[in-house]
């Protein structure tokens, strides 16, 4: 079937336009209109010759066609009209030099990668979930009892997925929340938020209260550790609800600031414990979690009580100790133990700019016996290792987030500046390039890890929480995909969750899609969504080709406000795109190259609710 269409009331201004129907054969519909993979720059040079020697510098239907076959470029009477229309930019059926340079740009346009890797969502798009404590004073420390291990063994490691069956999001499969106050109180939590029971952790010894100071679980074993200001460290156990102190090493040389675990789901490496102190050592505890290790029960010793130097003495064998005195010179503020590379990594602030005097060794890697020293200035209170990127992203006081290559401790690959206080927590989606971080102001910004770009900041954490509330807690869930943050409240946020497939394909839009139109001119699908976004589709392959987004916008107070796009539709020979809105706009887009040709309007505050466009005609 063909269908003769007139522009502008000009009957000279004839041409055939056959649509996809039962008279195109398979050959011609598969057959490209992709001018810019077949032109090569002497057959461009010759054709810009012609141009410039043509009346008038521009060129009819026929002539272009002649032109083409001339350096020969030759295509079939179908896809050659396709390939006219689609040049033929001004719609007068006249072809200049720029429109077709501007058809040939467009065709690498639509193949640059970077034009799939804008994002339609923000990565923190839903609202957080907020409850109450439940604790008498502000959270001091939290962790996650988790099912499985954040670390995986090289030869295990598989491909990361963007999208989740559902029962992954389990209670069995999520692991379980562990929160702590000052004064020794603990609550476990589902990982949906839900409280389950409460526990208390104190000295057996000493009749003063108790100062939690750091909390860590030892998942693999059905342990929680606490460490407090009477240099102690207390072994709880958590099998089946239950919380029984089963291990206690006291008069350890500083009181124990921070600690972090590593472990792997088979068991068959050994687990570790690591310990920064006030003075700036580190101690690493390892052991074998076959049969819960040094943690196991056994008849007639319901608590195993000995001092650090009774470890070092090896009084118990499963348990083997090893110290990094002096590691550094300040508090250690960020331990963590890679069991792939074999690898210790401690930083430490160094706020005393005299005493130090510039860059300082803010970040220790000790691999065996070799250190490497990241000289960062002020030093570093929070990293993050993603060892699937080799890649080490750290941030401190001086405000700005640094990516480093694991290996390369001379310089950073990458400056992330835009943050206005110390960062207080970092952590990386590398199945999905970003850096989340957070700062003293209580402000996340959302990083592309490659493009090294900002994508987002959230600033909602301000509203919720009290200015007077500094010392806030931050661990994410990579299981979950999500960050909690812990103070007087406990605060839940999603971080580019997973795509449930049982319960949908994924999302196109940021909003519901109101107009669905499929284009037989370029052969591809137009969308428009009540989040005002259009965005052009190739059927055949399902790749995103443009995106324009606040296609329709008011002024309201000062904010620019996104309006619907309630409806649409081509022109009759479907190279332009007429939208109309919940305000009643209209707009006319050349939406190949994202470009408004007319902006309208029927009555203000009156829905478009249908759009039909003729020959020289719009109804709306």
């Amino acid at each position: 079937m063909s269908l003769i269409y007139f522009a502008s009331g000009d009957s000279h201004a004839n041409i055939e336009y056959q649509t996809i129907s039962s008279t195109a054969t398979e050959a011609n519909l598969e057959q490209s209109e992709r001018l810019h993979d077949r032109i090569s720059k002497a057959q461009f040079q010759k054709l810009y010759e012609r141009f410039k020697s043509a009346p008038d510098q521009v060129v009819g239907c026929g002539d272009l066609r002649r032109m083409l076959e001339d350096v020969d470029i030759s295509f079939s009477d179908f896809t050659y009209t396709r390939l006219f229309l689609k040049i033929n930019q001004n719609h007068d059926f006249m072809i200049d030099w720029n429109e077709f340079v501007s058809y040939l740009i467009f065709g690498f346009q639509d193949e640059d990668p970077s034009s799939q890797k804008e994002s339609l969502i923000m990565p923190i798009s839903t609202a957080p979930v907020v409850r109450k404590t439940e604790h008498r004073s502000a959270v001091c420390c939290i962790t996650l009892l988790k099912v499985k291990s954040d670390q995986t063994p090289l030869e295990d490691i598989t491909e990361s997925t963007n999208y989740s069956f559902g029962g992954e999001d389990s209670p069995e499969n999520s692991g379980m929340w562990v929160t702590a106050s000052h004064e020794g109180q603990l609550r476990f939590w589902s990982a949906h938020m839900e409280p389950l029971r409460s526990a208390v952790s104190e000295s057996i010894h000493l009749k003063v209260p108790t100062w939690i100071l750091a909390l860590q679980a030892l998942s693999d074993v059905s342990i929680v550790c606490t460490s407090s200001t009477e240099r102690e460290l207390r072994f709880h156990e958590t099998i089946a609800s239950t919380f029984t102190l089963r291990m206690v090493i006291r008069s350890l040389p500083f009181a124990v600031y921070c600690m972090s675990y590593a472990f792997y789901n088979n068991g068959k490496t050994h687990s570790r414990l690591v310990l920064g102190d006030y003075a700036g050592n580190v101690r690493i505890l390892s052991y074998s979690p076959y049969l819960r290790g040094p943690f196991q029960a056994k008849p007639g010793a319901a608590l195993v009580e000995l001092t650090w130097a009774d470890v070092l003495r090896g009084r118990i064998p499963l348990l083997i100790p090893k110290e990094y005195i002096n590691l550094h010179n300040e508090l250690i503020s960020c331990v963590y133990y890679s069991l792939h590379m074999n690898t210790l990594f401690a930083s430490a602030e160094y706020r005393n700019t005299k005493k130090y005097r510039g860059r300082c060794p803010g970040l220790i890697m000790v691999s065996n016996e070799d250190r490497n020293n990241f000289r960062i200035p002020l030093g570093v209170s929070v990293f993050y290792v993603s060892e699937v990127k080799n890649i080490l992203v750290t941030g401190g006081p001086d405000t700005f987030v640094r990516i480093w290559d694991v290996y390369i401790s001379s310089e950073p690959s990458a400056i992330l500046t835009g943050h206005n206080g110390g960062i207080v927590a970092v952590f990386v989606q590398p199945e999905e390039n970003k850096v989340y971080s957070v700062d003293y102001h209580k402000i996340i910004k959302v990083w592309d890890l490659q493009e090294h770009t900002l994508l987002q900041t959230y600033g909602e954490l301000v509203r919720i929480i009290h200015p007077s509330e500094m010392d806030i807690k931050y661990y994410y869930h990579s299981h979950l995909r999500e960050l909690m943050v812990a103070g007087r409240k406990l605060i839940q946020i999603k971080c580019c969750p997973r795509v449930r497939v049982d319960l949908t394909d994924g999302n196109t839009h940021a909003a519901p899609v109101s107009v669905v139109l499929y284009n037989r001119l370029f052969r591809n699908i137009v969308t428009c969504g009540l989040d005002s976004y259009i965005i052009v589709w190739d059927p055949w392959t399902g790749r995103r080709k443009i995106i324009m987004k606040n296609c329709h916008t008011k002024m309201i107070y000062g904010e620019t406000i996104d309006i619907e796009i309630t409806a649409a539709c081509f022109d009759p020979l479907e190279q332009f795109l007429l939208t109309g809105a919940r305000d009643g706009s209209l707009k006319i887009w050349n939406y190949n190259n994202s470009v408004v040709v007319r902006n309208m309007s029927i009555q203000i505050d009156q829905e478009v609710t249908a759009v039909i466009w003729v020959v020289d005609r719009y109804v709306a």
